[in-house]
């Protein structure tokens, strides 16, 4: 999905303050994987801002279910240890 100019000037802003805000959150995550699609680097930001799945699911305007999936995803994709949650890996970083 294209962003139009706006949408891409207030994504960038977004990942400036909040990279800021979140120890380079979203720089790091770009180094793990440089292909990552917003709707999961925002995920991976609301994890990190501690907001629960319920939340995530409101701000993402995605079913419930949705949201365990995509964890599940970015813990496959993170290769997040066994003794480790997904939480807990981002929090981490």
């Amino acid at each position: 999905m294209e962003l139009s100019t706006e949408e891409q000037e207030n994504w960038d802003n977004f990942q400036g303050h909040n990279n800021s805000e979140y120890n380079n959150l979203f720089n790091k995550i770009k180094v793990l994987d440089p292909n990552i699609n917003e709707s999961h680097l925002l995920l991976c930001f609301y994890i990190r801002m501690g907001k629960s799945n319920k939340e995530m699911s409101a701000l993402l305007s995605v079913p419930l279910s949705t949201i365990d999936k995509r964890k599940s995803r970015l813990r496959q994709k993170f290769e997040v240890p066994e003794n480790q949650t997904v939480v807990e890996f981002l929090r981490s970083l």
